[in-house]
C-alpha cells in the first residue's frame, strides 16, 4: 500500500461519512381547500426538507365564484425555534373570475436547525371586490418534517449506533451508551491503525530507510481519523444539540482535509 493508495482511502472516508447520514427531501399528495369560492390547491399536503436547504411550496388559486376577489395572506409562520426563514407574497393583485394565481412560499431552513415535526401555517382571505361584506378566511396548515444529518435520529441511545441500550438503571441512559461506544470506536480505530501500520511498513521497508517512522505516522493518523468520526457519531448517540454536533462534524471535515493533504505531500 503506497501513499497514493492511502490518500485514496482517506478521501473515500471523507465522502462516505456525510453519506452515512444523507437524507432526501420529499413531497407527498395534494392539498385542496376552498375559500369564498376560490379553489386553493397544492401538490404537497406535507413536506420533508433537509436542514441547510431551501424548499419552495407552491399554491395555485383558481377563482370559480363569478366575481373578482381581493386575496391576502396573513399570519404566515413556521412552528419551532432555530428553524429558518419564511418568505411569501404580500402584495397580491385582484383575482378575476376564471383566472388563476400562484403563491410561492419559500422556506429557508438553517444548517443546524432542530430536526423533527413542524407546521407551516398561514391564513388566506378572499374578499369580493364588489361587495366587501362577502369575505371569508381559512387557515392552511402544512405539516413539515425537518431532517438533519446532525440529529440523533435512529442512533440515539444505541451502542455504536446499532444496538439499543436495554440495560437497567443507572446504565440505561444515553451518556453511558455514548461513553461505551466511544471506547469501542477507540478500540476499533486502534486495531485498524495498527493493521495499516503493519501493511505500510511491510510495503515500504524494502525501499525506504525511514519506513518504520513513516508507517507509524500513517497508522497513528489513520487511528486519529477514525476516532474523530467515531466521536461525531457518539455525540448523536448521546443526543447532543444539532449545533454542537454540526460544529464538531465541520471540524472533523477540516481535519480530514489536513490529514489527506499531509499524506499527499
Amino acid at each position: 500500500m503506497n501513499q497514493k493508495t492511502l490518500l485514496t482511502v482517506l478521501l473515500c472516508l471523507m465522502v462516505a461519512m456525510p453519506m452515512c447520514f444523507a437524507t432526501i427531501s420529499d413531497e407527498s399528495d395534494a392539498y385542496s381547500e376552498t375559500v369564498n369560492g376560490i379553489e386553493v390547491h397544492s401538490f404537497d399536503d406535507a413536506i420533508k426538507i433537509d436542514a441547510g436547504s431551501t424548499y419552495t411550496l407552491k399554491f395555485t388559486l383558481y377563482n370559480n365564484n363569478g366575481e373578482t376577489n381581493y386575496i391576502s395572506i396573513s399570519n404566515a409562520t413556521i412552528s419551532g425555534e432555530k428553524l429558518g426563514t419564511l418568505t411569501y407574497p404580500k402584495d397580491l393583485a385582484p383575482l378575476d373570475d376564471g383566472k388563476t394565481m400562484t403563491l410561492d412560499f419559500i422556506i429557508d431552513v438553517e444548517k443546524y436547525a432542530d430536526a423533527g415535526e413542524h407546521d407551516l401555517k398561514f391564513t388566506i382571505t378572499a374578499c369580493n371586490s364588489n361587495d366587501t361584506s362577502i369575505v371569508e378566511s381559512i387557515e392552511c396548515v402544512i405539516p413539515m418534517t425537518v431532517i438533519s444529518e446532525y440529529a440523533s435520529g435512529q442512533v440515539y441511545n444505541k451502542f455504536i449506533g446499532l444496538i439499543p441500550n436495554e440495560l437497567s438503571s443507572p446504565f440505561d441512559n444515553s451518556l453511558f451508551t455514548a461513553i461505551v461506544s466511544l471506547v469501542v470506536f477507540f478500540a476499533i480505530s486502534a486495531v485498524i491503525g495498527h493493521l495499516i501500520y503493519i501493511a505500510v511498513r511491510k510495503k515500504w521497508s524494502k525501499n525506504d530507510a525511514n519506513a518504520s517512522k513513516d508507517s507509524r505516522s500513517v497508522g497513528i493518523q489513520t487511528m486519529f481519523l477514525l476516532m474523530t468520526i467515531g466521536f461525531s457519531i457518539c455525540l448523536r448517540i448521546y443526543g447532543a444539540d444539532e449545533v454542537l454536533t454540526g460544529l464538531v462534524t465541520d471540524i472533523i471535515t477540516i481535519i480530514l482535509i489536513i490529514i489527506g493533504s499531509y499524506l499527499a505531500w
